[in-house]
C-alpha cells in the first residue's frame, strides 16, 4: 500500500509553512479616522486651500493619506516617519495592488532597518515594485506629499505612520508647489543602507 503523504520534489512543498497576524482594530481605526475628517473638512479637497487639524487619538496618520486617495489616483507619493507598523506597509501593498498609488517611495529613521526588520522588507519590496524607493537616513520628520491627476499635497504632521492614541497635530496643504518641494528635497537624500542602490 503507498504512502497517503507520497514525498514530492515540488519546491512549493519545501516551503515551510508561514503565518502573520495582523488586527483588524488597525484597519477600524484607519477606516474611522477617515470618516471623521470627512466630517470635520468635507469629502473634496479644493486646490489652494490648508486644511488644520488635531486629533486627541482619533486619527491615524494613515487615515489622512486614505482622505486623499478616496478622491484621486495619486501618481506619485513619498512618505517620510520615523516608525511603521506592518499593518500600514500592508495597507500600503494593497493600495498599490488596487492601482490607488501608481509609484511609492518611503523615507524612514536610520534605524529603521534594524529595529523594524519585517517592515523595512515589506515596505521595501512594495516601493521597488512601483519604480520607487525605501530611503534609511537620519530622519525624524513625518511628512507625505504627492501627485494626482485631480491635484497635488502636502500632509505634515507630528505623528508617525501608526496607530497612534496619542494628540497629534496636522496639516493638509493642496498645493502642487509645496507637493514638489518635498519631493525635490528627499529625491535628493542617499540611504545609509549600503545594500539599497539610490536611485
Amino acid at each position: 500500500m503507498g504512502d497517503i503523504f507520497p514525498e514530492t520534489t515540488d519546491d512549493a512543498q519545501q516551503i515551510e509553512s508561514q503565518a502573520i497576524k495582523i488586527s483588524n482594530e488597525h484597519s477600524f481605526f484607519r477606516y474611522v479616522g477617515t470618516r471623521k475628517i470627512e466630517d470635520l473638512i468635507g469629502v473634496t479637497a479644493r486646490n489652494g486651500m490648508s486644511y488644520h487639524l488635531i486629533s486627541g487619538g482619533g486619527i491615524s496618520a494613515f487615515a489622512y493619506l486614505m482622505w486623499i486617495w478616496n478622491q484621486q489616483v495619486v501618481d506619485e507619493l513619498i512618505c517620510s516617519t520615523w516608525k511603521m507598523s506592518i499593518a500600514d506597509c500592508y495597507e500600503f501593498q494593497r493600495a498599490v495592488k488596487i492601482g490607488r498609488i501608481k509609484k511609492l517611495s518611503i523615507y524612514v529613521g536610520s534605524l529603521f532597518k534594524y529595529s523594524y526588520p519585517s517592515q523595512y522588507a515589506l515596505a521595501g519590496d512594495v516601493c521597488r515594485s512601483t519604480g520607487g524607493r525605501i530611503c534609511m537616513f537620519n530622519n525624524h520628520s513625518k511628512v507625505m506629499a504627492g501627485h494626482g491627476k485631480k491635484f497635488s499635497f502636502a500632509i505634515e504632521g507630528s505623528a508617525n505612520v501608526m496607530a497612534n492614541p496619542r494628540t497629534e497635530q496636522t496639516s493638509i496643504t493642496i498645493s502642487k508647489k509645496l507637493a514638489t518641494f518635498y519631493l525635490d528635497f528627499y529625491k535628493q537624500v542617499k540611504t545609509r543602507d549600503k545594500s539599497q542602490i539610490n536611485i
